[in-house]
């Protein structure tokens, strides 16, 4: 992430931090700056050829810069994924990111902002999100539209989504259960067994 944000000042300017800074406050993470130095915290017993450089945040109602190593993780997370999702973006490169549990450390309204801007970004840019779960949160804030189930029986995986099962995403529509229901009632499960739903395959 450090050498993601180095090059993408470099090649950027100001409107890649500004870019960071923005969706950082989209999250209630009001930064007034954002820089790369050595951590005040970390003590180097020994000299290494290369200086140790962290990203620093500099957040408004705080007098001085928080260091890489004591952000707390939700913030570090976040950063650092929005750092590497705005290089992408800038740069135009289609890149692919896989996220594991996006909201570990967040709480629940910033880990819905977090998904609604990557889901965003992603959307308008050649960039391509996927983010595992088994977080009722998180499920609720992606539309089925959006969904793959992935459902492992000993070394067979099968794979539900809108495009091969769209009538059993329908048909689960229509019973007015959030979307965490949808494998809490192991519903598409039930409706694609040997095929049954019209378009599986």
């Amino acid at each position: 992430m450090v050498a993601i944000y180095h090059k993408g000042e470099k090649a950027y300017g100001s409107s890649f931090k500004e870019a960071v800074k923005a969706d950082m406050a989209s999250l209630g993470y009001d930064i007034e700056d954002l820089i790369l130095r050595r951590p005040a915290n970390i003590i180097l017993q020994s000299p290494i050829p290369l200086d140790v450089v962290g990203l620093a945040v500099k957040e408004k109602d705080l007098q001085g810069f928080t260091d890489q190593t004591t952000i707390s993780q939700g913030m570090f997370r976040a950063v650092s994924i929005l750092v590497q999702l705005n290089y992408s973006v800038m740069s135009g490169s289609a890149t692919c990111f896989l996220v594991d549990d996006i909201g570990e450390g967040l709480d629940y309204e910033r880990s819905c902002k977090l998904i609604e801007v990557l889901r965003a970004k992603a959307y308008h840019s050649s960039v391509q999100l996927i983010m595992s779960t088994n977080d009722r949160f998180v499920m609720n804030s992606v539309p089925l539209e959006e969904w793959c189930y992935l459902r492992r029986t000993g070394n067979h995986v099968r794979v539900l989504n809108y495009s091969n099962a769209r009538d059993a995403f329908e048909r689960f529509k229509v019973t007015g259960l959030n979307n965490f229901d949808l494998l809490a009632t192991d519903f598409l499960e039930k409706i694609t067994t040997n095929g049954q739903a019209s378009g599986i395959r």
